[in-house]
């Protein structure tokens, strides 16, 4: 059984970002999965996918319980399956919790799994399920492992809602530094992540949206700044970062959202890329209509958030 996502190593097996969980291949005919869950804000929620087709999504109760992931499957062959948390790590709600603590079966055995062709792991600032997102859609492709580390509306500089408090890169070196209360520092959310456990072939950083209010320098300095300690953190591994996505001409539920802003801050990223010497993805200009707004097929009218047809075009 292989762990997903950034973990401690203790038992029971926290899952604290987006798309942790497990993958496993097991020859039985039915498996389950206990869990201990808790909440006050927001529920955890999990995707499972069996031999690569979603085929559960459910929300997990408070306190321990129990639930079927298949059962009068044909003994003998093998079934892999991937269990992965369905939100983000809850930085505003201390209690949000979810650990896997056991898994029930009657005959049958796990297999080894393959190694993974590639690590991936993926900085986001805005939230998808675990099961629509391109980390996953790009690894999926790839044959890759791949880790996600995103908090909804949260940036370089500042956060969508211009909270200076929602910035990914303080976080970096930690396990889960954003979750917050003592239980989650007990279970070792803030501690120092440890780096040398899992190396990735490549890191890709998709930042940015949310900081479209700051000016260019101080975008650039924060976002330099965590380029470098993703190189410190992984020297041997390849970063690529990502261009803001663009914005659909009709974008009236972020009418602060600048299109112009957004290009300054991609040519500033390229002048970051080649001066740090990491690649620079240019996912914009696939994304982008005649008119140098977002083409209107990849987004939802007057939002800003791609839909799953952008997501397949930028991949």
């Amino acid at each position: 059984v292989r762990a997903l996502g950034r973990h401690t190593g203790r038992d029971p097996l926290t899952l604290f970002w987006t798309a942790s969980g497990m993958e496993l291949e097991f020859t039985g005919s039915e498996l389950w999965v206990d869990f201990f869950a808790d909440y006050e804000a927001v529920e955890p929620w999990v995707s499972v996918e069996l031999n690569g087709a979603w085929v559960a999504r459910f929300a997990v109760n408070p306190g321990k319980s129990r639930v079927c992931l298949f059962r009068g499957m044909t003994p003998g062959k093998a079934k892999h399956l991937r269990l992965l948390k369905d939100v983000q790590a809850m930085h505003d709600d201390p209690a949000h919790l979810l650990q896997i603590t056991g898994l029930e079966y009657a005959g049958g055995e796990f297999l080894p799994l393959p190694e993974p062709q590639y690590r991936l792991e993926d900085w986001v600032g805005a939230f998808f399920s675990a099961e629509n997102h391109y980390g996953r859609l790009t690894a999926d492709a790839l044959g890759a492992e791949y880790r996600c580390i995103s908090q909804s509306g949260w940036g370089i500089v500042t956060g969508w809602d211009n909270d200076v408090r929602h910035v990914m890169p303080p976080y970096y070196t930690q396990v889960c530094g954003v979750a917050m209360g003592q239980r989650n520092a007990a279970l070792g959310a803030q501690q120092d992540n440890d780096f040398s456990a899992w190396q990735p072939d490549a890191v890709i950083v998709n930042l940015g949206t949310n900081d479209t209010g700051m000016e260019v320098a101080d975008f650039i300095s924060n976002y330099t700044a965590l380029v470098q300690a993703i190189q410190a953190a992984y020297p041997y591994t390849d970063i690529i970062v990502n261009t803001v996505p663009p914005i659909p001409e009709n974008h009236s539920s972020y009418p602060h959202m600048d299109q112009a802003k957004i290009d300054d801050f991609n040519m500033a990223l390229l002048n970051m890329c080649e001066q740090l010497g990491v690649k620079f993805l240019n996912t914009a200009e696939i994304l982008k209509g005649e008119n140098g707004y977002g083409q209107l097929d990849y987004y939802t009218d007057g939002d800003i958030h791609l839909k799953s047809a952008g997501l397949k075009a930028a991949l």
